[in-house]
């Protein structure tokens, strides 16, 4: 296996991993229930559109963090700088 394709499978789970657990964590400390699906009657626009734009957030943040671990971790275990992502 090329190392290109190790790195970009250990980079993928580790973003994709990193942005389902912020999801968690934004729903743990959100004040209320968040909206499971927004097109319930009972939901209000501005819970669904608030709760959409942080969880987005934050799963983005932790993606680029998970991404930028990895980065620098591919570097320090194999000393080359890591390939780009296809």
């Amino acid at each position: 296996m090329k190392s290109s394709t190790k790195y970009n499978a250990i980079s993928t789970v580790a973003g994709a991993g990193a942005a389902v657990g912020m999801r968690r964590l934004v729903s743990a400390i959100w004040p209320a229930d968040p909206p499971k699906n927004p097109a319930e009657p009972g939901v209000l626009w501005r819970d669904a559109l608030t709760w959409a734009i942080v969880s987005s957030i934050g799963a983005g943040v932790a993606r680029v963090v998970a991404h930028r671990l990895t980065a620098s971790g591919w570097e320090r275990l194999t000393g080359d700088i890591a390939p780009q992502q296809s």
